[in-house]
């Protein structure tokens, strides 16, 4: 994953797959990651607005740093928050989303 301008490896693992409530959580760990974080989930929920088709996608990071000195993966929320936009900007306006 590329986030502030660099990019990033780890492994990952989908930890959980709960089609009822739209919710999926994966385990990154190793690489970049590993150096810097215990702990690092990534959970996606979606959650239907309206009967018009909508809905709403809800990212939850949790992470547990390996020392005080580790900043937020802030860069990795951001990320989050522009792939999620560009999804929806594919699907709304049928745009080809950018890789």
């Amino acid at each position: 994953m590329k986030t502030d301008g660099e990019v990033h490896t780890s492994y990952d693992s989908l930890e959980e797959v709960d089609k009822e409530n739209k919710k999926n959580t994966w385990k990154l760990f190793g690489g970049d990651i590993g150096k810097h974080y215990k702990v690092f989930k990534l959970t996606l929920q979606v959650t239907d607005k309206a009967d018009d088709g909508t809905a709403v996608a809800k990212w939850t990071v949790e992470y547990e740093k390996i020392n005080d000195d580790i900043d937020p993966p802030n860069g990795w929320m951001d990320c989050l928050t522009k792939c999620t936009r560009d999804v929806d900007a594919h699907l709304i306006k049928g745009e080809k989303v950018a890789t």
